[in-house]
């Protein structure tokens, strides 16, 4: 009876031991974690440009003209130009006038106008996307004779128009 309580003492020393080791916290994942944490907190995930609203819907209504304003943010309110373009099968759809835009330090927000016009039927029924993208491109003030290596920033609007089925249909939302 003796022999078999010392046993089980010894069983327990060695669970006591094995169970101090495993909660020590190992000081290089510690130390990983408190860096990703800092890190994570501090970084500010901020474009130089922006556009407001994301996007524009419009049900279909056959040869109709719609305008859609849309503002362009300069965000770090720092002299820019930006190009603005479409892409995709609908792109003759919108009229883009201007195709390039300055925006000065001291103005926050530029607003331009695009004009939808839609013709007498489109193909294809369903939500229909017109992307309208808008890209910085370099200012013509900094503009030199050196080569410059940049990154350039795109932000896209989104025309999206609701072409109505054939016949009779079921819209289901979730």
């Amino acid at each position: 009876l003796i022999m078999k309580n010392n046993s089980n003492k010894r069983k327990e020393k060695n669970m006591m031991k094995i169970i101090r080791k495993s909660s020590r916290i190992n000081p290089v994942i510690l130390l990983l974690s408190i860096f990703l944490i800092f890190f994570s907190l501090n970084l500010q995930v901020v474009s130089a440009v922006g556009v407001v609203p994301a996007k524009t819907e419009f049900d279909f209504m056959p040869k109709t003209e719609q305008n859609i304003t849309i503002n362009i943010i300069n965000n770090e309110l720092k002299d820019m130009a930006v190009i603005v373009y479409t892409e995709g099968p609908l792109k003759d759809l919108l009229d883009l006038e201007p195709t390039k835009i300055t925006l000065l330090a001291t103005e926050n927000i530029k607003t331009f106008t695009v004009i939808l016009s839609l013709p007498a039927h489109l193909d294809r029924p369903g939500t229909q996307e017109i992307p309208i993208i808008i890209k910085e491109v370099p200012y013509e003030d900094e503009q030199e004779d050196n080569t410059v290596v940049s990154a350039t920033i795109e932000v896209v609007h989104k025309v999206k128009i609701k072409v109505p089925y054939p016949g009779k249909y079921i819209e289901a939302d979730m």
